[in-house]
């Protein structure tokens, strides 16, 4: 998720899915008024992933340099929650949600609630 004054909200799939697997969310986000929008990644290789992901954000600088989330999915039985927790502990800002492993399905609310108050937060400094 990359926001500022000026942004939209960008978000990025993961494996075996597209875009579409954010639509609930950004209709949430549209409703609060923020723009978003979601890449298709080729799933070519990681070269070619990285190389959408900075063709979108419209930079060639690293992901750690655009203001990034990390959700935790509480509930999530693909990867575990201490895994995850690991991992959300090198981003500044993190939220643990009771999600299994696609909280854009099932917590598409509260996910867009918390990534609303990001895109905020970033908005005002």
């Amino acid at each position: 998720m990359a926001g500022s004054r000026a942004s939209k909200v960008l978000f990025v799939h993961g494996a075996h899915l597209a875009g579409w697997c954010w639509l609930l969310v950004m209709d949430h986000l549209a409703r609060l008024g923020i723009e978003s929008r979601a890449i298709d990644l080729p799933l070519t290789g990681y070269a070619d992933d990285v190389e959408s992901v900075r063709a979108a954000i419209g930079a060639t600088r690293s992901w750690a340099s655009v203001p990034s989330s990390y959700v935790v999915c509480a509930d999530d039985r693909a990867v575990r929650p201490e895994a995850q927790r690991e991992r959300a502990a090198l981003v500044g800002i993190t939220v643990e949600l009771d999600t299994d492993h696609s909280p854009f399905f099932s917590g598409a609310g509260a996910l867009a609630d918390f990534i609303a108050d990001r895109h905020r937060a970033m908005a005002v400094s």
